[in-house]
């Protein structure tokens, strides 16, 4: 008798952590590990930040395994179909792969925008090429405009500002960062990186890219005209489900799965990461993506523990942090969800701390140091995460 086989379909940090904790946690039987890139999963966070860098490789931004994990990675190897009753995917080089369990972790891949204009040097940051690409751009000389305000975006002006060059961030919405941490501490953010020389232009969009063979303006929407030698499309993401469009599932928003993050629709099939449109307890079951590093590691861990026989839900309090403006700011559920934003301690434009609530119940906090006192509250929001799901 064969040994049962689990594939999981994306060798990012997701696909990582779930082959790493299956082999390690007990699961007898095949685990591999398919990406459609040429190197296995290394540590993208520093890539806006420190690891900005001309020279920079995978080996710069590695990311910890256990020793004892044993699986198959097999790089630039792509699923391109996938028939989820006979269990069977249909890969890159017109070769099958059966499999007894499958995990989706396939991520997400830059939005791109539909702008007149020449598209070299507009550039995103997503693989240690990109970083590469644009740390080489940078270079030079000439303004930058970063088209998106979202983590990725403000994280990259705060570090190219401290190169010296100048930088303008365009985006649609009133304040950088306000559909995730919410207006307060978004102002307060702005503040912080408008001292240190960013210019924003809110409330505004870009029509076209000026110039030949490379940019020399972008048009906004009122008209006025920003010089950049380099642009920066960061206009958040869109989910790898492009082997699953044969399928029956519904993927418009993602891999959409229930609170166990077993694949809605399917069989033996379990999603993880940035891919998976989970229903989250502290926003009453409305599905949400979650882009964040630490959901990447905990859904892995999850669904691992699933396969090997564990029928527990899912339920968690999503974090995340960014680096930007001269501080780390943490952040802890959906603050850009609430409806209310009350400052426990510190003041907005210095260290913070502050409760997000929804209709007078917490979904989430932010933290710019109080680290200690930040400990109460997650308490109170895992307990009302559980609460709800029960």
């Amino acid at each position: 008798m064969s040994r049962a086989r689990t594939v999981v379909v994306g060798g990012g940090l997701a696909g990582m952590r779930t082959a790493e904790a299956l082999s390690t946690k007990g699961f007898d039987g095949e685990v591999v590990v398919l990406s459609d890139e040429s190197e296995r999963a290394y540590n993208r966070p520093p890539l806006s930040k420190s690891a900005l860098r001309a020279d920079v490789t995978s080996d710069d931004v590695p990311l910890r395994m256990r020793k004892t994990a044993d699986f198959e990675w097999r790089l630039e190897t792509r699923v391109v179909d996938v028939d989820l009753d006979s269990h069977v995917l249909r890969l890159s080089d017109d070769t099958t792969l059966d499999y007894d369990h499958l995990v989706a972790a396939s991520g997400v891949r830059p939005r791109r925008l539909d702008l007149a204009g020449p598209s070299t040097a507009r550039h995103v940051v997503r693989t240690v090429a990109d970083a590469r690409a644009l740390a080489q751009a940078l270079s030079g000389t000439g303004d930058v405009v970063i088209l998106g305000a979202g983590f990725l975006g403000t994280e990259l002006a705060w570090t190219i500002a401290r190169f010296g060059r100048v930088v303008t961030v365009v985006a649609p919405e009133a304040e950088p960062l306000v559909g995730a941490i919410g207006a307060p501490a978004a102002a307060a953010l702005r503040r912080r990186s408008e001292s240190a020389g960013v210019m924003f232009r809110n409330g505004r969009t870009a029509t076209h890219v000026v110039g030949e063979s490379a940019p020399r303006a972008v048009v906004l929407d009122n008209g006025e005209v920003l010089a950049a030698s380099v642009v920066i499309e960061a206009v958040g993401s869109a989910p790898n489900v492009d082997w699953l469009r044969s399928t029956a599932l519904d993927v418009t928003a993602g891999i959409e799965v229930d609170d166990r993050l077993g694949v809605v629709g399917a069989s033996n099939f379990w999603a993880v990461g940035d891919v998976a449109s989970a229903p989250q307890a502290l926003l009453h079951g409305r599905r949400r993506r979650l882009e964040h590093w630490t959901h990447a590691g905990e859904s892995a861990r999850h669904v691992a523990a699933a396969i090997l026989g564990s029928t527990e839900p899912f339920v968690s309090v999503p974090g995340f942090w960014t680096e930007q403006g001269g501080i780390r700011l943490d952040g802890y559920g959906f603050p850009g969800a609430a409806d209310d934003h009350v400052l426990v301690a510190g003041d907005w434009d210095e260290d913070f701390l502050a409760r997000s609530e929804f209709e007078g119940k917490l979904i989430g906090f932010l933290a710019a140091g109080f680290v200690k006192e930040s400990a109460p509250l997650i308490k109170e929001l895992s307990a009302n995460a559980a609460a709800a799901h029960a």
